[in-house]
């Protein structure tokens, strides 16, 4: 008659599994345990949100619209002010192959490498920001 010896291998894994059975409850504990009770009392505080509501009278900066690429893929990339950036939030482009910005807010611009774009402060009646479009076309004649 043969006997059944169990393997190493299972009694190591049996002996892991029951040695950090209760372990997992007290891992909670020990993240406050290091902690002096001036800090534990401002971890168990709920914390106060800040918001920043910025200067309700700052005058709008003019944005100069700089470069535009569109490669052949669709992919976008605008420079407003020497700085790259995706035209997603801002701006939507022309139906190809115009070389053109439309305004999210004002669908009805057409913006070109050269223009300006600075929105003003928000009008009474509309949520949308008016915009002024300042060209700045040949001035080398």
């Amino acid at each position: 008659m043969s006997t059944v010896r169990p393997r190493p291998v299972s009694v190591c894994a049996l002996t892991l599994l029951l040695a950090f059975w209760g372990t997992n409850v007290a891992a909670a504990d020990l993240g406050r345990l290091f902690h002096t009770p001036a800090e534990r009392h401002a971890l168990d505080q709920p914390r106060e949100t800040v918001v920043d509501h910025g200067e309700p009278d700052a005058a709008p900066v003019s944005r100069r619209i700089d470069g535009l690429l569109r490669s052949s893929t669709g992919r976008a990339t605008i420079w407003l002010d020497a700085e790259p950036l995706a035209p997603a939030p801002l701006f939507r482009l022309a139906p190809y192959p115009a070389l053109e910005l439309i305004p999210q807010p004002a669908s009805q611009l057409r913006l070109q490498v050269g223009d300006s774009w600075p929105p003003s402060a928000r009008s009474a009646d509309s949520s949308l920001p008016r915009l002024h479009v300042q060209r700045q076309r040949d001035t080398l004649r």
